[in-house]
């Protein structure tokens, strides 16, 4: 069977109309081919799902064939540790979508066969020889205990605050070495130099309140993920005082942040 081509497989997508229950609801984009990842995430906003971009919060990641990072996979799998992730090309999720049917309802060696020569299929499958060593195309990734030596807020490397060097825990920073990461990660791009388009686009101007709420939000989210986690005590006491920081430090005078958004609460219920 001839595969479609660009303006088949854009045509069919334009035209899909698919009830919500069918397929995830939220989709992760990563990456762009056979359709930019634009077209995609245009295309699922019209069917009411949500469109994120790739963290450790959702299931399902879309990928293409261009343009993808085997780190952001690896760190998405490793922040997924013990729960379920769904790997998907642009050309099965238009499969899932067009047949209503889950190609991981399907053997393992079947949903192989979907992925035929996709490149991140052969990441996945271990061919480049750098995967991520898990028993794919399972959907939980395995539970492995860790020491946890080091840990990065969003739980994937290439995020705005590690690439800024921000790291907490007991091999993590001090407070001033903390605090000059975070004021990098706001006040400079240099951080985001080496971050996927869509990443940098989602993490705002430097100095814009945008840019603030990304940052303290990544705080809250891990705060909140790790709190009932033993092993994590130190990492939150960390994220608590440089929440508390930049709250005094650029929130409170920033009038065009307090209007736009809630500082995160550590608090709540």
């Amino acid at each position: 069977m001839t595969p479609l081509n660009e303006p088949q497989f854009r045509w069919v997508l334009e035209h899909l109309r698919v009830p919500q229950n069918v397929g995830p609801s939220t989709i992760m984009l990563m990456g762009d081919g056979p359709l930019h990842w634009t077209e995609w995430r245009d295309a699922l906003f019209a069917q009411g799902r949500d469109v994120y971009f790739p963290d450790q919060y959702h299931a399902t990641l879309l990928v293409g064939r261009r343009n993808w990072s085997k780190a952001l996979i690896l760190d998405l799998l490793e922040a997924r540790r013990g729960l379920k992730v769904r790997i998907v090309s642009q050309e099965m999720m238009l499969a899932w979508l067009t047949t209503r049917r889950s190609p991981f309802d399907d053997t393992p060696d079947q949903v192989r066969e979907l992925w035929g020569d996709h490149p991140v299929y052969r990441f996945l499958d271990g061919g480049d020889g750098d995967g991520p060593g898990f028993d794919w195309p399972s959907l939980t990734v395995p539970e492995v205990p860790s020491d946890d030596p080091t840990i990065l807020v969003g739980g994937w490397g290439a995020g705005l605050l590690s690439a800024a060097g921000y790291r907490v825990g007991a091999e993590g920073e001090h407070a001033p070495t903390r605090r000059a990461a975070l004021r990098r990660a706001y006040e400079s791009d240099a951080a985001l130099a080496d971050l996927p388009e869509p990443k940098r686009a989602h993490c705002g101007y430097a100095r814009s309140w945008r840019r603030l709420e990304v940052i303290a939000t990544a705080i809250a989210k891990q705060y909140w993920l790790g709190r009932s986690r033993e092993e994590r005590a130190l990492a939150n006491f960390h994220w608590e005082q440089d929440l508390y920081w930049l709250r005094e430090e650029f929130y409170q005078s920033d009038r065009d942040a307090r209007r736009w958004f809630d500082w995160p609460r550590l608090d709540a219920d």
